[in-house]
């Protein structure tokens, strides 16, 4: 059984995580295999660059109880992450933008992204413009043609108003601020610069 294991710097264990394939950023952590049977204790730091994990060994009657138990936490977690998935694949941006650890952190590591997906790259939503296979060199906040940023990021903030692509223009009812003035956007996938000619049926001054 192959798991992953947080634990902090007296080898004291906090978290064991079972079908978990990302390693979360900023904590120690390691992949343990667990033989059948073992119980994992603690993590031994003797040599802190290969840290080691400490296992002991329950009676034979005990292994089909503990068996039984990591089969149901594994199809607990698998059940969970699908039914996470699949919801946040049909947000709407404004929703997407309230539940951002839903969506997978950026990689560039030749991961494959679709046209329509959204991704997290350091703190900021974006939205995939077009299928490709990733590289290190393309990342979101420098590749406009592969990503754009989710705008409006805090509906309770007036954020000052960004030229969007045409796939993630700003909704109806969004508030802006540009040249001195707050706009509300009057349509969706609005593109237009507040305030300029021609553009009465896009925005309007909020009061």
């Amino acid at each position: 059984m192959k798991a992953l294991v947080i634990y902090d710097l007296t080898g004291k264990i906090w978290s064991i995580i079972y079908n978990q394939e990302k390693a979360p950023q900023g904590l120690l952590c390691i992949w343990v295999d667990i033989p059948e049977g073992g119980v994992l204790e603690r993590i031994d730091l003797s040599d802190p660059s290969q840290p080691a994990p400490v296992f002991s060994y329950m009676p034979e009657t005990d292994i089909g109880t503990l068996q039984r138990q990591v089969k149901q936490m594994q199809k607990k977690n698998t059940v969970h992450d699908l039914a996470s998935s699949f919801a946040a694949e049909g947000f709407t941006d404004k929703q997407a933008l309230q539940v951002p650890e839903l969506y997978p952190e950026w990689s560039g590591e030749g991961v494959t992204y679709k046209a329509g997906e959204r991704i997290r790259y350091q703190g900021v939503l974006y939205k995939v413009l077009q299928s490709h296979t990733s590289q290190e060199i393309w990342t979101p906040d420098s590749s406009p043609s592969l990503f754009a940023r989710v705008l409006i990021p805090d509906e309770n903030t007036i954020p000052n108003w960004e030229q969007p692509e045409s796939t993630n223009g700003y909704a109806a009812g969004d508030k802006v601020q540009h040249k001195g003035e707050i706009w509300e956007s009057l349509i969706d996938g609005n593109v237009w610069e507040p305030g300029e000619i021609g553009t009465e049926n896009q925005w309007k001054k909020a009061e």
